[in-house]
């Protein structure tokens, strides 16, 4: 289906199961899945591209490199959340250079890291509220020469969607005018000042 409708990139949920206890047994069906998923891909010409996810499971790069060994298709690749692999307290930096060949898109996302007495927050920030550094992750992209397509995973839960939005965009330009990179959105002035001094 994918094929027929030109799409050339399948995303995929990097998780053997959410809801119930993994184990060897979950393991073992994800990466049977995996490579029947990615014969499927490469008699298709599409490639499959397996998100870092918020759980210990598929938390990192290091952990896809291994899993990309197992799977072993060209048409299975990396899909990075850079606020997932962040917030388990990677080193992101030294993480994008590893898997730099295999990456196919990025997540940019905020996030608050685990530490020993807190489980870390995943989801509801504002890109620019949590501890992801995101002109560390522009600087690397730029010097491995990363040109991968950018997206931005936010939540609107609430009536401010429109300038959490134009907020996160101006936090995404001053870390590309810090890596020295262009922008990457073109916003009003007037927006921009009401979004950062909201």
């Amino acid at each position: 289906m994918a094929y027929k409708l030109g799409i050339r990139t399948i995303q995929l949920a990097g998780y053997d199961v959410y809801y119930e206890p993994a184990n060897q047994q979950t393991h073992d069906r994800f990466i049977e899945g995996m490579k029947l998923c990615a014969q499927l891909a490469e008699r298709s010409g599409v490639m499959l591209a397996v998100e870092i996810m918020d759980t210990d499971y598929l938390n990192s790069l290091s952990k896809f490199e291994v899993l990309n060994r197992e799977i072993n298709s060209p048409f299975f690749s990396a899909y990075p959340d850079v606020g997932n692999i962040s917030g388990w307290n990677y080193d992101i930096v030294t993480e994008l250079k590893l898997s730099k060949p295999h990456i196919t898109q990025i997540h940019l996302k905020d996030t608050y890291k685990v530490t020993p007495n807190y489980q870390g927050q995943f989801r509801d920030l504002v890109i620019g509220e949590g501890e992801v550094n995101f002109t560390a992750i522009f600087n690397t992209l730029r010097d491995t020469e990363c040109y991968v397509p950018l997206v931005i995973e936010m939540w609107a839960n609430d009536d401010n969607w429109r300038e959490n939005i134009i907020f996160a965009q101006h936090r995404l330009n001053e870390a590309c005018r810090q890596a020295q990179l262009p922008w990457l959105f073109e916003l009003k002035p007037d927006t921009c000042l009401k979004a950062i001094f909201r």
